[in-house]
């Protein structure tokens, strides 16, 4: 379930940053590069406490494409992370199984007298 769920998240993600590049386009500004100084510089910055503690009062500060290419940088990094994530998902699946081989597990378990102690009427104790 997990997974499906970053999946979502990522194609949002990935609306989201199409959404800024259109912007971008239709307004005749530039997407920047990523050997642009620009870039470069915003990439640095969004790094440090200083953008987690001013990003609100920036963000209102910034002209249209600077915003958007902050926009789709963060977008990226973000898509980036969720692919580690969904790729550890992947692996953790292959590894425990789902929530139905869990919860097999788990019942098994009980069965066994592993969870719990019964009564004489089968109600845990």
């Amino acid at each position: 379930m997990g997974s499906k769920l970053t999946n979502v998240a990522r194609a949002s993600l990935a609306e989201l940053l199409e959404d800024y590049s259109d912007y971008l386009i239709f307004n005749n500004l530039e997407l920047w590069e990523k050997d642009n100084l620009r870039l470069l510089k915003l990439r640095e910055y969004l790094k440090t406490e200083k953008f987690e503690h001013e990003y609100r009062d920036l963000c209102k500060k910034l002209v249209a494409e600077d915003f958007c290419n902050m926009a789709y940088t963060l977008i990226k990094q973000t898509q980036y992370l969720l692919d580690r994530l969904i790729e550890s998902q992947e692996k953790r699946f292959l590894k425990e199984g789902g929530i139905r081989e869990a919860m097999t597990r788990a019942r098994l378990k009980y069965r066994n007298g592993s969870i719990g102690s019964h009564d004489s009427h089968g109600c845990l104790s």
